[in-house]
């Protein structure tokens, strides 16, 4: 099964087509996808949905690590330096009222607010001066919106500060001493902001965690705050991180990368300034993806595919017919229809024929019918007539979401076998193909295997193609079939050998059917059967049972 980008696009947040759209817009304008085939301009959504539904891969994690290089390649800043030095491209300066509109379609420039009304951590996350002082602006909010929290964790680092750029530079702290880092910054700006809050709010326990460089003088990242607050053992529960646009998405991936499982964590935020630099924005977009990348896998490697279809309304001349790859069923002509499911009639019937089809959309906009040949063969035959249904109902599964044209005939067939459709030997057949490593398992409708034949047809899986071809050739029915299956499971070359000396021998013998009370018992030694194989006599017994109508006993001998 091939894969796009969206469902790891939606794995790190960006779940509706717009949101998914954006991202793709701006790592397109950062130069990561170069030129799209057949498609001009930049920042279209002709050449984003381009992208999302014709770039394909093997698997998820295959998908993931390709949008981690090329984000990393293209978007991130180079070590070492501030985003305050970042320096925004020509490209981004031209097509900046686009790029605006891209980042709040992304949901990257919006306010993010809290979901609950007690916390029992509050985390105000280090940034330059202005952000913190944003952020203690957002505590006092929530505050007087009725959120409560048990105790406020200021979240610093090392990091110099900027006297161009930040205030508090050179001051003296409440401490006395004078502020020259992050960490000063934020305890004095916390302290002169409080005095002013309710008193309640004065009275939240204030904690300082302050984390020190890296060995090689690099600053902490959001991600290393967090480590050095897990060290001081705080205990499980609701968190509540304040950081601020474009920052959101990054830090609340880089929170929930460091903390475990037992700490529920809602990551809170003002709406980014009119200001921002687009560069700013692709960088943070690309640390999202990094920090949070270990975690993206793991979510990806347990994510189970959605099974989803379109209903839409479909001339069937634009529906196209590829019975070799679509069709299950045996017996089929060209258009995949069998003598037996033919529709002899001259009229359609909306109850009887108007069950939607299923198609397959391939990459290249064609459509290929899954489930339903009789029904497009009648339409089409009847339309001609001017006696058709004009247009069909069709469910739609879309290669660009990831449906394989295997897998789709999978589906199709599963389908038909849950309405009891289909006999044991396709049915088997398609059992085969489904466990063959090539369908996505989990993308097919559930069956309850004690309908019908179901259980039988999936023991006869376990048989070679040419002892299936032997069993639809008849002679030999389905249930004895089953049982050698059961029996010898997975060796094609001993069941055909089993199959058609047992076939040969039952042809050989001359049997009357007779009344049940006058049943002849009938011994039969088949030579030449592999001298460890043993089975009970019953087994051969259904199958001269079923040939002659007698009471039979046959033994096997090696």
């Amino acid at each position: 099964m091939t894969v796009t980008l969206k469902p790891v696009l939606d794995a790190l947040g960006y779940s509706n087509a717009t949101q998914q759209r954006a991202v793709v817009k701006l790592l397109q304008a950062a130069g990561a996808f170069g030129e799209v085939e057949g498609v001009n301009g930049i920042l279209c959504d002709k050449k984003a949905d381009a992208i999302l539904n014709n770039l394909t891969f093997n698997d998820l994690q295959q998908a993931s690590k390709v949008l981690h290089d090329i984000t990393q390649e293209h978007m991130i800043r180079p070590k070492g330096e501030e985003r305050s030095q970042i320096n925004e491209p020509e490209s981004f300066k031209q097509h900046r009222a686009e790029l605006l509109q891209v980042l709040e379609q992304a949901g990257m420039t919006e306010g993010v607010k809290p979901t609950q009304k007690y916390y029992d951590h509050v985390l105000v996350l280090g940034a330059t001066e202005a952000e913190v002082d944003k952020r203690l602006d957002t505590l006092k909010q929530m505050w007087d919106q009725g959120v409560r929290f048990g105790k406020i964790q200021l979240l610093g680092s090392e990091r110099p500060l900027v006297a161009e750029q930040e205030q508090s530079a050179g001051r003296r702290g409440p401490n006395g001493a004078a502020s020259r880092i992050e960490m000063d910054m934020m305890e004095a700006r916390y302290y002169e902001k409080a005095a002013s809050w309710p008193k309640d709010m004065q009275n939240v326990r204030v904690f300082e965690v302050n984390t020190y460089n890296k060995p090689d003088g690099a600053r902490a990242t959001t991600k290393d705050t967090i480590e050095a607050w897990q060290q001081t053992h705080p205990e499980a529960g609701e968190v509540l991180a304040i950081s601020s646009h474009p920052y959101v998405k990054y830090q609340d991936a880089a929170i929930k990368a460091a903390v475990p499982r037992n700490f529920h964590v809602d990551t809170v935020g003002e709406a980014a300034p009119r200001d921002i630099k687009i560069s700013v924005a692709a960088d943070t977009l690309a640390r999202q993806i990094d920090v949070g990348f270990d975690k993206l896998q793991e979510r990806l490697k347990m994510r189970k595919p959605k099974l989803e279809a379109q209903l839409v309304l479909i001339d069937p001349k634009e529906i196209q017919v590829d019975a070799p790859t679509y069709q299950f069923r045996s017996g089929g002509d060209k258009a995949g229809v069998t003598e037996k499911g033919r529709y002899h009639t001259e009229q359609w019937d909306p109850l009887l024929h108007g069950d939607p089809i299923l198609v397959h959309e391939r990459l290249d906009g064609r459509v290929f019918v899954a489930d339903g040949h009789h029904r497009v063969d009648l339409a089409k035959t009847l339309n001609a007539k001017g006696t058709g249904p004009g247009k069909m109902a069709a469910m739609v599964l879309r290669e660009a979401d990831g449906y394989t044209a295997q897998d789709v005939k999978i589906i199709a067939a599963y389908k038909n076998i849950a309405h009891g459709q289909t006999d044991a030997v396709d049915t088997a057949r398609v059992f085969k193909e489904a466990q063959s490593g090539k369908v996505n398992m989990e993308l097919l409708p559930h069956l309850q295997m004690d309908k019908g034949n179901l259980r039988m047809a999936f023991s006869m899986a376990k048989l070679s193609d040419a002892a299936l071809d032997q069993v639809r050739k008849g002679g030999i029915s389905p249930e004895v079939a089953a049982k050698l299956a059961e029996r010898v499971p997975n060796d094609g070359a001993r069941q055909e050998k089993i199959l058609g000396l047992v076939k040969q021998k039952l042809e050989q013998q001359e049997y009357k059917v007779t009344e049940p009370s006058k049943a002849s018992q009938v011994q039969i030694n088949i030579f030449n059967l592999p001298k460890d194989f043993k089975i009970d006599s019953g087994f051969v017994q259904k199958l001269a049972e079923q040939r002659s109508g007698k009471s039979v006993t046959l033994g096997l001998a090696g």
